[in-house]
């Protein structure tokens, strides 16, 4: 039998933005041993990621892809705080044009 679970009025607006941002191309990354959801979308010269370790606690953002090659890559764009404003803030947050200095 396929129950669903409850989910709370909290909790609604955080599951109902990580839809949309599954609905706009992010893709879960299953990941071992790890306590948080992790959640990625390819773009042109970019990688953006959202991190979800609880409904007050996660992290979006965009890194040049030529940058995750390195040993201590770094967002060039990123946001904190709880799951609904950051997925909000991701979509809503056009990427750096194809090869502008924020692409290497």
């Amino acid at each position: 039998m396929n129950e669903k679970t409850a989910t709370t009025s909290e909790e609604q607006p955080h599951l109902e933005a990580l839809q949309r941002a599954v609905e706009a191309g992010f893709v879960r990354v299953p990941l071992q041993e790890v306590s948080f959801l992790f959640f990625e979308r390819v773009g042109a010269g970019h990688v953006e990621t959202i991190k979800v370790e609880s409904m007050t606690r996660s992290s979006g953002a965009r890194w040049a892809e030529s940058a995750l090659s390195g040993n201590s890559p770094r967002p060039f764009w990123q946001v904190d705080g709880e799951v609904a404003m950051v997925v909000n803030e991701v979509l809503s947050t056009a990427p750096a044009p194809q090869g502008s200095c924020l692409d290497d």
